[in-house]
C-alpha cells in the first residue's frame, strides 16, 4: 500500500469518478465526480464508500451540478458524520 495507507480506487468506467481512502487522515474518504453524466453512478460510489468508515467524506465535483443533482448527492452522502463539499 502507498505511504500513509492511501489507496485510490476507480469506481466508474473511464474514470468518471475517483475514490481515495486515507485511513489516518482527518477526512479519510475523498470522492471526486469527473464526468457530468455519471451522477447516478457517483451516488452509488458515495454509498459504497461508507464501507471504509463514516467519520468523514470530502466530495469534489469538477463540473457544476444542478440543484436536483446536488440534493441527490447530499442524500447519498448522508451516512457520513462529516461531509465537506469542495
Amino acid at each position: 500500500m502507498p505511504p500513509g495507507g492511501q489507496r485510490t480506487l476507480a469506481r466508474a468506467p473511464n474514470w468518471a469518478s475517483i475514490l481515495t481512502v486515507s485511513p489516518g487522515a482527518e477526512v479519510p474518504v475523498e470522492a471526486t465526480l469527473v464526468s457530468a453524466r455519471a451522477v447516478e453512478t457517483f451516488m452509488r460510489v458515495l454509498r459504497a464508500a461508507e464501507g471504509f468508515g463514516t467519520r468523514g467524506l470530502r466530495v469534489r465535483c469538477e463540473r457544476k451540478r444542478d440543484a436536483a443533482a446536488l440534493k441527490a448527492l447530499q442524500r447519498a452522502a448522508s451516512g457520513f458524520s462529516h461531509v465537506e463539499w469542495v
